[in-house]
């Protein structure tokens, strides 16, 4: 009897589990769904603040499906024409490749994605570091650094930042991200995405700084 006992506890308890999980992030929309509804997480949309000249953006991704395509990321300096994008293409059923593009210009940087890194409840954590004054982007993919001297922007910018859908950009690939943390000399900005109901995002501290569409 103890161990049906256990085993019962175990049945209720590992989903439980898995539902909390899923909680913390936001899994998108992708291109299976009609265009309306895709996901777009506009990261600044109610406060947006001035980042200097080196900053740094991170993040859990989860390629869910190694066979979709789309935007993951678009950095634009509201002030300015520059942005950048990064951007999810498969090779093949199982493998891809991310790309950071300078937009309209050139791509800067093809970073190849093996079979182990794609698929549900796999977990890759990406790093953007911008430095203005060197003029230098710093891409580390699990802790594997990638460089480019492509930096375009000023060393001050006021950031407009989204993930998935945004204005003329509709290709999102099936994903999810967690733990979202943007740094800059004197600021830091922790987005753990705790929310459960309706479509403002707050950071670690309680205020409100983002807004979701079709979460």
């Amino acid at each position: 009897m103890f161990k049906n006992l256990i085993k019962l506890l175990i049945v209720i308890i590992l989903p439980l589990l898995s539902l909390s999980g899923l909680a913390q992030g936001i899994r998108f929309n992708s291109n299976d769904y009609l265009i309306t509804n895709r996901t777009s997480y506009n990261v600044f949309a109610h406060n947006q603040p001035t980042l200097g000249s080196n900053f740094k953006i991170e993040f859990d991704l989860s390629i869910i499906n190694a066979q979709s395509f789309g935007y993951i990321l678009h950095i634009k300096d509201k002030n300015k024409p520059i942005s950048y994008s990064v951007v999810y293409v498969n090779k093949n059923e199982t493998s891809g490749e991310i790309k950071l593009n300078l937009d309209g210009v050139k791509t800067l940087l093809d970073i190849p994605l093996n079979e182990d890194l794609l698929g549900a409840r796999k977990w890759i954590k990406l790093s953007l570091n911008f430095n203005s004054i060197e003029k230098k982007i710093t891409f580390l993919i699990n802790e594997k650094a990638f460089y480019s001297n492509g930096n375009e922007f000023s060393r001050q910018i006021s950031p407009e930042i989204y993930f998935g859908k945004h204005e003329n950009v509709i290709d999102v690939p099936l994903m999810a991200i967690k733990k979202l943390i943007i740094t800059n000399k004197k600021d830091k900005y922790t987005f753990n995405f705790n929310e459960n109901e309706g479509e403002d995002v707050f950071d670690s501290n309680g205020n409100r700084y983002g807004f979701v569409k079709h979460p």
